[in-house]
């Protein structure tokens, strides 16, 4: 379940990276169950949909790991006799899959949890000071330590290992592929919903979540789809391109910077490190955005939007279980799922010394892709219609059949709480009370008139009617009369948490004066 450090493609289209979001260019045998415990005298060691290995291992140390084997639960236990100790700590995760205690599979283990962790640190580093590192884990699956490493690399990284002395079968080094950083439902929309395409620089990538943070509205896309991943530099983002509407939606406002193990243990030895490949840009108010929206596509692989949403009613904590299923939608293969396969993995970036610790692995269920250039930056969830935010899609395997994703609790911890649901859920965050008054001035010259709504309180996003059947966005615009007549303009100013709104009204009356229309 831990730390697995993957070499990932990351996938943002037009990057020259090597990890799963690349970025593209925007040119257009096991014991017999025993009686179900009593549930009400375990503490569990499950939240919000996942569970928590580390807790079991401390609470149980005959505990070696727990997944899903096709959907049937199962543990590795030392000694066969804890079964007992550890299913009542299991039993809200298997209620909520459809299970109960009964259910557990017990499997004959060599190695505690805990020892594992031990085992881990040193059998990490070993790894990573070797080129062609892909990643580290504790692998609850295994009831072992796996590292992974390019088919060239395997050799060398595994005489490292045997040299450190672990018991035998503690820690396996296995053939694995490269994992590239990746960043198309590539359309215009507004009010912007999550899973659609950005630009940025000469790059396309996706937008994750539309989330309410420290007050701006805006949303989480993934750190590799700025200018410079890590640290904050204003990058300003255009939908769907630059080329087909210029106006900047966005600019980043969030993206921490990496750091080493003289900053954070955690980090191994020569890397440079984070918990999650996320950063948050603000709305310039310039087009509305869908808060707790992520566009629904026509069924797996699509890109074509059906014209409804998944609603994202809640955000979870921690990573996901082995067996477990995971969705996305991004600019690139559109909607797709697969499986956790690994969870809490330590993961690098193919070409580079970043290392993304705790991390989650979901492979594709048959042979159909699942990631691809430009999906980076989309979000990962459970559900079919209200959905449970889980994280940020930012990396995948070269041949397109598994993705990276960094937990939702881990871009909080670098990002700050989000409120990533209409009403107000999401990661600890509150973002009730929100207050707008909306107001504006025009000028016309002919029929050609401006409207600003600078003078607008507390507003995120501005929509205007001009009364004539058009419509327009942003706190500045203008339209063009080409009929005399009396026009109503409205203007719509929607605060930051994305249902608070007032209204302003003004008239433009047109006449029609030689061959000129004068408008006032």
């Amino acid at each position: 379940m831990r730390f697995i450090r993957p070499s990932f493609l990351v996938l943002a289209m037009g990057i020259a990276l090597v990890g799963a979001a690349c970025e593209q260019p925007t040119s257009p045998g096991s014991a017999s169950p025993s009686s179900t415990p009593s549930m009400s005298v375990a503490p569990q060691a499950t939240t919000n949909g996942s569970v928590d290995q580390h807790a079991l291992g401390q609470a149980v140390p005959a505990f070696g790991g727990f997944f899903l084997d096709h959907g049937t639960p199962v543990v590795y236990l030392t000694d066969v006799s804890k079964r007992d100790a550890v299913a009542p700590r299991l039993a809200d995760f298997l209620q909520a899959h459809g299970l109960s205690t009964s259910d557990l599979e017990v499997r004959q283990g060599r190695f505690g949890y805990h020892q594992l962790e031990g085992f881990f640190p040193r059998a990490e580093d070993a790894l990573f000071s070797h080129a062609g590192a892909v990643f580290a884990d504790v692998d609850e699956a295994h009831d072992r330590v796996t590292l992974g490493a390019e088919a060239s690399a395997v050799q060398g990284i595994r005489t490292a290992v045997d040299r450190l002395g672990f018991p035998d079968g503690a820690v396996q080094v296995v053939a694995a592929r490269p994992i590239v950083e990746v960043q198309t439902l590539q359309d215009r929309f507004d009010p912007v919903p999550g899973g659609v395409q950005i630009h940025f620089s000469n790059f396309l990538c996706s937008i994750g979540v539309i989330a309410q943070r420290a007050g701006q509205l805006g949303f989480v896309t993934a750190s590799h789809c700025t200018d410079t991943q890590g640290g904050v530099e204003g990058t300003q983002y255009f939908q769907p391109l630059s080329s087909t509407d210029g106006t900047v939606i966005a600019t980043e406002v969030a993206d921490p910077t990496y750091f080493t193990s003289r900053d954070d243990s955690r980090c191994p030895r020569g890397g440079h490190c984070r918990f999650s490949d996320a950063s948050f840009a603000a709305s310039t108010g310039a087009r509305s955005f869908a808060l707790g929206e992520i566009a629904h596509t026509t069924g797996f692989g699509s890109l074509t939007f059906d014209g409804t949403f998944y609603d994202i009613t809640g955000t979870a904590s921690g990573n996901g279980v082995v067996g477990t299923s995971r969705s996305k939608v991004g600019r690139t293969t559109g909607f797709t799922t697969g499986t956790v396969t690994q969870s809490c993995v330590d993961t690098g970036v193919q070409g580079s010394n970043k290392v993304l610790l705790c991390q989650d692995f979901v492979s594709a269920d048959g042979s159909q892709p699942i990631v691809g250039g430009g999906d980076s930056g989309s979000q990962v969830f459970t559900g079919t219609s209200n959905v449970t935010y889980w994280g940020q899609l930012w990396g995948g395997s070269s041949d397109n059949l598994m993705f990276v994703y960094s937990p939702a609790s881990q871009v909080e911890q670098e990002l700050g709480s989000l409120v990533v649901t209409a009403g107000g859920g999401g990661g600890g965050g509150g973002g009730g009370g929100a207050t707008v008054s909306a107001s504006f001035t025009q000028s016309c010259h002919f029929g050609d008139c401006t409207f600003d709504a600078s003078g607008s309180t507390g507003a995120a996003s501005f929509a205007w009617d001009f009364g004539d059947g058009a419509t327009g966005s942003g706190v500045t615009t203008s339209h063009t009369y080409t009929a005399a007549g009396t026009f109503t303009v409205t203007l719509t100013a929607t605060a930051s948490d994305g249902t608070t709104t007032d209204q302003a009204t003004s008239s433009v009356t047109c006449q029609t004066k030689g061959p000129n229309l004068q408008c006032k």
